[in-house]
């Protein structure tokens, strides 16, 4: 084990000129690097563990890394496979075109806060929407690591950071409503629940009885949102909008973990199952459900009252109006599970949860 002493290494975030002395040692030791300290920035770590995956399956000599002018930058040309160095949020456009012209080729990006979660975040969906095949790693620091630890769009809530020291403070760094354009989200005074980490953009109307669970980015900035009442929409979705056309969310909508709703409508009694994909111009009919991880293409029309599974989404049996039912159920608890949140949810310090 190589434990680093180096008071150069230890401060990797004052310059790239360390981080290349990290990947030297990572590089030409074989045992895991130990720093004495944590640190904003490139992660050995995580780097140590990409290569070693590379190194087991073989595929060097046909991998292609990507990174950014970011905290990722120079270890791109620091490896024995190809590698190279991209404009800031860019890489996935670059894999983009790498990978469709050698498509033998393992293409993959190393992105960090403000490389993938700031300014390259609309490349990066984009590139997820088209279905690209492309492997991404989010080295995420929850702060911006190369400019010194400052708050990021993925610090978050109570942490601390350079320009928060005290933590990060919803109502004064982090508010989730923002206004674009003079146009500004629309709310319904009986709403259930908004979690002060989810981000809500631009032209969005919110109705009656909907939760908004934590780390949901909701963005109406090319055309409007609309979503209608007791929708669950739930940690880390997304729903955004296309510019020649609304995305639209009706009523009794339960919307699963990391699903993405991408200038798509949604009818009323629909399950949209964790982890899938309704891209741009799709629709999907009454009483539907999208089973998990499934993706429903471009201008795909899923009936109503039906189960959709796979990649790409295919139908494989109808739903019974018990089923149906449920689904509405179900948005029904998620609502009271939103109003509980909004009436007894509080803060813990760290110290007071020790045990």
């Amino acid at each position: 084990m190589f434990v680093h002493k180096d008071k150069n290494i230890q401060e990797l975030s004052r310059g790239m000129a360390q981080i290349i002395q990290v990947l030297g040692t990572i590089l030409h030791d074989p045992d895991l690097v130990v720093l004495d300290e944590p640190f904003s920035g490139l992660d050995p770590v995580n780097v140590r563990a990409i290569c070693e995956v590379i190194d087991e399956l073989g595929i060097e000599g046909r991998t292609i890394g990507l990174s950014s002018v970011s905290c990722s930058g120079p270890w791109a040309m620091s490896f024995n496979f190809d590698g190279a160095l991209c404009p800031h949020g860019r890489s996935p456009a670059m894999g983009t075109a790498l990978k469709r012209i050698h498509p033998n080729t393992i293409v993959f990006t190393a992105q960090g806060d403000g490389d993938l979660g700031s300014i390259g975040l609309g490349c990066f969906m984009n590139a997820l929407l088209r279905g690209e095949k492309l492997t991404t790693f989010f080295l995420n620091n929850a702060s911006y690591g190369m400019t010194g630890g400052q708050m990021a769009p993925t610090t978050l809530i109570g942490m601390r950071t350079s320009t928060t020291p005290e933590g990060r403070d919803a109502t004064k760094t982090g508010y989730p409503f923002f206004e674009l354009k003079d146009k500004k989200p629309r709310i319904h005074p009986e709403v259930a629940y908004i979690s002060p980490s989810a981000i809500i953009i631009g032209d969005v109307t919110i109705g009656k009885g909907c939760s908004i669970f934590d780390n949901v980015i909701i963005e109406g900035d090319v055309a409007p949102v609309v979503i209608g009442d007791r929708v669950n929409i739930q940690s880390q979705s997304v729903i955004h909008t296309i510019p020649d056309g609304n995305t639209m969310i009706v009523s009794n909508v339960t919307i699963g973990h990391r699903a993405v709703v991408h200038g798509a409508k949604i009818e009323e009694n629909v399950t949209i199952g964790i982890g899938s994909l309704v891209a741009s111009y799709a629709s999907v009919g009454k009483g539907a459900i999208i089973g998990e991880g499934a993706v429903v293409t471009q201008k795909s029309e899923i009936p109503p009252r039906i189960l959709a599974v796979g990649v790409p989404a295919k139908v494989v049996k109808s739903i019974t109006n018990e089923q149906e039912e449920y689904a509405v159920e179900v948005a029904r608890l998620y609502c009271m599970e939103g109003k509980e949140r909004a009436e007894f949810l509080r803060e813990v310090p760290v110290k007071s949860a020790l045990i």
